[in-house]
């Protein structure tokens, strides 16, 4: 078995192993900074800020932020997943919150709505997982009335953290890998330095994409766009260092300010654009 993972063999380890790791990490993410980053708070209030009322979460998982934080700002929430799992736990969330969410299973590269049916529709953390970039961004258009916003971010390949984590990734997926570095981390515990331990290699199951691929995409839809960059340039949590390699914690700036800078902004390890369609 490949350690990138690719076509149906990525389709069945997002539908199994990875959605019961997002489920149970669910819980961990909401206590921690997770959602509490820049391009998170700002991608919510982007949503929040959208006309009408009708939205849909393309890869809605657990719905644990941002759906609903929208329903509690008084939109009206539709999700799809991939995984069953994910959908009951979404569902559970927003029934025990006192909201109404309407959920089925779809792939986001292929929608089962009408055209023109919602006032916005997003896709969070979801691209990477995408084989096809065009079609994934041509369907949240298609569903989209004119006049709504598309929003969704990436992972960046230009930026060097995620390139170094991703194929330190692909290098621990592997037999031989995964030893040395299982290796490394018990010298570092040896020195009583923290670490964490993998029980066995996991695959990589994502793309990181660079800004030319996606901005091709986006122009062929022919809509107005705005991409913004976060985390630019300076390094982010690292193999090993973990977040003592962060630098753009130490340099805040960097975090968000350069957001909009039309060069910079493409070597943020996160991007996210907002399309309005025409």
């Amino acid at each position: 078995m490949a350690v990138i993972l690719k076509g149906k063999e990525l389709e069945e380890y997002n539908k199994t192993r990875y959605s019961d790791q997002w489920l149970t990490s669910a819980e961990h993410r909401l206590n921690s900074d997770y959602y509490k980053r820049d391009h998170n708070i700002d991608t919510l209030q982007t949503l929040l800020g959208a006309g009408g009322d009708k939205v849909l979460e393309c890869g809605i998982g657990t719905g644990e932020f941002f759906a609903m934080e929208l329903a509690r700002g008084g939109k009206s929430v539709y999700g799809i997943d991939f995984s069953d799992l994910l959908l009951n736990d979404c569902r559970a969330r927003f029934s025990e919150e006192g909201f109404t969410v309407r959920l089925g299973m779809a792939d986001a590269q292929k929608l089962p709505f009408k055209d023109n049916v919602f006032d916005a529709s997003y896709a969070i953390g979801v691209m990477p997982y995408m084989e096809d970039l065009d079609a994934a961004v041509g369907e949240m258009l298609r569903v989209t009335r004119p006049g709504g916003i598309v929003v969704f971010d990436m992972m960046n390949l230009w930026h060097p953290s995620q390139f170094i984590n991703y194929w330190y990734r692909a290098f621990e997926a592997s037999r031989f890998g995964f030893g040395m570095i299982d290796g490394l981390k018990r010298f570092k515990k040896s020195l009583g330095l923290n670490t964490n331990f993998k029980k066995r290699p996991e695959k990589v199951n994502y793309n990181l994409i660079s800004p030319p691929k996606m901005l091709k995409a986006v122009k062929r839809a022919g809509s107005k766009f705005r991409a913004m960059g976060y985390n630019v340039l300076l390094p982010l949590d690292m193999p090993i260092l973990g977040r003592a390699g962060n630098l753009c914690r130490r340099f805040p700036y960097f975090e968000k300010g350069l957001k909009d800078n039309k060069v910079l902004k493409y070597f943020g390890a996160k991007l996210v654009f907002v399309i309005q369609k025409g």
